[in-house]
């Protein structure tokens, strides 16, 4: 989902090798799933996980172990995300926006903005679409709009889709 922020400026996958000594005192080499650059110059290395064994005590404490360890050139900040740091719609959400951020559509943003304009209270994105006549590339246009803020979802953290209310 971090792709999906503005402040966001680059993400960078399986990062390494890290050498660190874990829990147990023997050197250990460590690859981060992603490094994420952040436009305000902080660097956050992401360690994904299942639940269950990030809840495990020596994972804890190895984890422990990285961020103490963690190079300044690699990252400040040591984040882990497990399937519990976030919830369907958003994980859901934001593969929609980076599909529709790799859309380049100047004719469809520019009539979503028009149609925008126009709007006075709330309406699906699916009547958008009709307003707009080319339902193809404006749903992405649509989400594109969700994605910098031009159109809000009713419902915060709602699944986006055709039958959103915007």
């Amino acid at each position: 989902c971090a792709s999906t922020k503005r402040d966001v400026l680059d993400i960078h996958e399986q990062v390494g090798p890290v050498r660190y000594t874990n829990a147990l005192g023997e050197p250990t080499v460590h690859y981060f799933d992603f490094v994420i650059d952040m436009d305000a110059g902080d660097r956050f290395a992401v360690v994904c996980k299942n639940q269950r064994e990030a809840d495990k005590q020596l994972f804890r404490a190895n984890l422990a172990c990285l961020s103490r360890d963690l190079p300044a050139e690699i990252a400040s900040t040591l984040l882990l995300v497990t399937e519990n740091s976030f919830g369907p719609n958003e994980a859901r959400n934001a593969q929609l926006i980076l599909a529709a951020r790799r859309v380049i559509d100047p004719d469809g943003d520019a009539a979503i903005a028009k149609a925008v304009a126009t709007l006075n209270g709330f309406m699906t994105i699916q009547d958008i679409q009709k307003l707009m006549g080319s339902p193809a590339f404006s749903f992405f246009a649509a989400v594109r709009a969700i994605d910098c803020g031009l159109l809000k979802l009713k419902t915060p953290h709602a699944l986006i889709s055709p039958e959103s209310l915007v």
